[in-house]
């Protein structure tokens, strides 16, 4: 088998211009947990291999790679994401914020991202 790269579709904005990695049938995240910036760039040729991490999480198979400014880069199975550090206790829901004519489209604040699957392939 091999790393392949899926990319997201041009017509959902938010996904524009990122990868998702899957190895067989798994889909892979990069997390903060492995001391990288989650928002960082892939190269869309940067070489990706697999590596057996038996002392990882009870044993997986993850994905390495480089981003764009030569630091490392490691993706682990999306099912066994946010499993290393310690969950946070948990809080009620933030509540929603009512739209205000004033502010059109206000949106509850959201948590920063500590997991993603779709990585960050070109700049803009």
């Amino acid at each position: 088998m091999k790393v392949q790269r899926v990319r997201a579709i041009a017509a959902i904005e938010a996904d524009r211009g990122k990868v998702a990695l899957r190895y067989g049938p798994l889909v892979y995240n990069i997390e903060k947990a492995d001391v990288q910036d989650i928002a960082k760039v892939l190269p869309p040729d940067a070489p990706l291999t697999t590596e057996w991490r038996g002392d990882l999480l009870g044993g997986v198979t993850v994905i390495k790679g480089t981003f764009a400014d030569g630091s490392p880069m490691v993706a682990i199975p999306n099912y066994a994401r946010m499993n290393r550090e310690p969950t946070p206790a948990p809080t009620p829901p933030a509540p929603v914020v009512a739209a205000n004519p004033a502010t059109p489209g206000t949106k509850p604040v959201q948590p920063p991202a500590v997991s993603v699957v779709w990585i960050n392939e070109r700049t803009s």
